[in-house]
């Protein structure tokens, strides 16, 4: 039940790891998994819970970045808890390096979308986002620090960007297979003046027409 697993959570947070910190962390998550994939109980309950399995997950091992993009979108996006979410990314990038994952630059782009899309802490939003582009340079993801930096000057000339919001969803739309977060995303760009197209190879795409940048 939700009562016994929100003990069992708290337990573990109590409880030494006796350096097993990552074993447990992975424990965890898949714990969390089971938890979020369960609708019909989500559905009676809501996702209170994603905090806490996150707060262990991140406190354990906050190195750990593909649990980043969960972060995100469970707790800004499911239970509109942002700040939350930007406090558990920060566990992140203030312990991560592009040496120890080339990927590192992940945490900081999620993090600058959350502080941009649903915190309103621009400042915060552009120093992530030149963080990505530091992050990302020399690594096999260096063709992205372009998007960043021009991510973070617009926002620096015009923090109310609708082109910025515009791209920052679509990257939200394209980076997560979650249904209820496509489909936020979906709704929040075409509140932005976006326009739903058909591609050559019928694939569905979003292009936001001049006018309403």
């Amino acid at each position: 039940s939700e009562e016994k697993e929100a003990l069992q959570l708290q337990l573990l947070k109590a409880s030494p790891t006796f350096g097993f910190d990552n074993l447990i962390a992975d424990w965890v998550f898949l714990k969390f998994l089971q938890y979020f994939g369960d609708d019909t109980a989500r559905n009676q309950t809501g996702y209170s819970l994603s905090e806490d399995y996150f707060d262990i997950i991140t406190r354990l091992d906050p190195r750990w970045v593909d649990t980043y993009l969960f972060v995100s979108n469970s707790l800004s996006i499911y239970e509109g808890k942002p700040k939350v979410a930007v406090e558990y990314m920060t566990r992140g990038t203030d312990v991560l390096s592009p040496e120890i994952d080339p990927k590192a630059w992940q945490v900081w782009r999620w993090k600058g979308i959350d502080q941009l899309l649903f915190v309103g802490d621009i400042p915060g939003a552009i120093d992530s986002h030149e963080m990505a582009a530091e992050w990302a340079e020399n690594t096999s993801y260096q063709g992205l620090t372009s998007l960043f930096r021009q991510t973070a000057e617009f926002l620096k000339r015009d923090p109310d960007s609708k082109l910025i919001k515009f791209n920052a969803w679509l990257w939200v739309y394209g980076q997560t297979r979650d249904q209820r977060v496509r489909d936020r995303a979906q709704q929040e760009i075409l509140k932005l003046g976006g326009k739903v197209e058909m591609d050559q190879n019928g694939e569905m795409r979003f292009v936001l027409p001049e006018s309403s940048e």
